[in-house]
């Protein structure tokens, strides 16, 4: 996709929980508390393995933390130039930090905040080469693309020899010719998120032979026209068009929108069809790894015998990265806060509640941009568990909105604890960002019935 939009919406997030003092992450990705991040990862070094990037970040941090302002400068943009995988590896703000520091690391861990969600908007690209099952095939495109690919009720598929012989290709369109080479279409009802393959009908045309368009990771195919003339009512003439916008399944969409007012339709002679809908249609994604739009157009002429373009545009939200804040001694009750980038975590308190134990979380936007409208609600999609001091994960067996307002959503979280809180850990995971994505198409040549 060229020349595109991108608003990327940073949250504030507060974690009503208790504890008594700073968490942050660790190099090794263990919850660390009190001295400074970067000494305690320079205490590691010395007593474990770390790879070569551990050891590079952790000597940047130092070069950022005890080297003259040119040397911090130097520190700060090799960092940068790192990219966001060293994300995982920046340690969170506290206390103990220099203003100065804790100002050069929010720089830092927020340019690569938006350069990891600026790269999520580009498509994904297969090299794949040689003779080999259909099932070894897609295993090695879901391990290079991160999109998770399965059969629905048909495994045996997978069995099929083909010949493959891709380079640099997007997602979309080699997952276009392998379903057409081996008979397959998706289906959009599967119980678990990813691109689900079925075998496809006699009746189903091959998708080389559609009325599609690629954008990046999306793909937009006109699948239905309907034309209605009334014969009561003289002026009750009407067309609708039926499009399937769909996208690579690690995209996983909040929302999808499309506005009536950018629409443009023509038919084959370039004069223009209007539309008779007024508004922007939302569809709620959750695990849907497609949504259908249905376009309301005036019925043209007798002599228009097909679309001859239709172009528009989808605007989609699309969660970033994942941020994961962990919070020990839940049984302390002291205010708590951890912040990364654009997010805050505050732990304000546990409590019990009848026979439960509740804990609150609360998530804030900066700029909401309408990703907590009341009808959305990707929020419950968070991961929230309890950790026990042997590691085995506890589910909540509640949960409730506490508080919703144009900028922040309250859940109340609610656990069986018998002996409660204490030696727990809260393992609590967001997206940082929220991408507002404009997908522009252009689909020509879509007859008329």
């Amino acid at each position: 996709m060229h020349n595109k939009t991108l608003r990327i919406i940073l949250l504030r997030v507060f974690v009503l929980a208790a504890g008594p003092v700073l968490l942050f992450a660790a190099a090794d990705g263990s919850a660390v508390s009190g001295a400074i991040a970067i000494a305690e990862q320079d205490a590691q070094s010395e007593n474990s393995e770390q790879n070569p990037l551990d050891s590079e970040v952790r000597s940047l941090l130092k070069q950022m933390r005890d080297g003259s302002s040119g040397e911090a400068d130097a520190a700060e943009a090799k960092l940068l130039e790192l990219g966001p995988r060293v994300l995982d590896l920046l340690p969170a703000p506290t206390d103990q930090m220099s203003a100065n520091l804790k100002q050069r690391l929010a720089r830092v861990r927020e340019q690569l905040q938006v350069r990891h969600a600026e790269s999520i908007s580009e498509p994904t690209l297969v090299t794949l080469s040689g003779k080999m099952k259909l099932s070894e095939a897609l295993e090695k495109i879901e391990q290079a693309t991160e999109n998770h690919i399965f059969f629905y009720q048909n495994e045996n598929a997978g069995e099929q020899e083909l010949e493959f012989n891709y380079e640099n290709q997007t997602f979309m369109e080699v997952m276009d010719d392998i379903l057409d080479r081996a008979q397959l279409t998706t289906y959009g009802f599967a119980p678990d998120p990813g691109m689900a393959l079925m075998a496809r009908a006699d009746t189903e045309a091959p998708r080389s032979e559609r009325i599609a368009t690629f954008a990046g990771p999306f793909r937009v195919e006109a699948t239905e026209v309907m034309s209605q003339r009334s014969i009561r009512n003289t002026m009750d003439r009407r067309m609708e068009v039926t499009l399937d916008l769909s996208w690579e399944p690690r995209l996983r969409p909040i929302v999808a929108e499309m506005s009536y007012s950018n629409l443009t339709v023509k038919d084959q002679d370039g004069n223009e069809i209007e539309v008779s809908g007024m508004g922007q249609p939302t569809y709620e994604v959750g695990e849907d790894t497609s949504a259908e739009f249905h376009l309301p157009l005036a019925l043209p002429g007798r002599t228009a015998t097909k679309i001859g373009e239709l172009s528009g545009t989808f605007d989609l939200l699309i969660p970033g990265r994942i941020e994961t804040f962990e919070f020990e001694n839940l049984d302390a009750g002291n205010r708590v806060e951890q912040r990364s980038a654009g997010v805050a975590v505050v732990v304000d308190r546990v409590r019990k509640n009848a026979d439960v134990w509740e804990i609150a979380v609360m998530i804030r936007f900066e700029e909401a941009q309408g990703a907590l409208q009341s009808h959305r609600n990707w929020v419950y999609n968070n991961s929230v568990v309890l950790v026990s001091p042997d590691g085995e994960e506890l589910e909540f067996d509640g949960a409730e909105m506490l508080r919703r307002t144009e900028e922040e959503v309250g859940m109340g979280y609610y656990f069986d604890l018998p002996d409660g809180p204490a030696g727990y850990k809260l393992v609590y995971k967001t997206p940082t960002t929220i991408l507002t994505l404009p997908v522009k198409f252009t689909l020509k040549d879509i007859p008329l019935p």
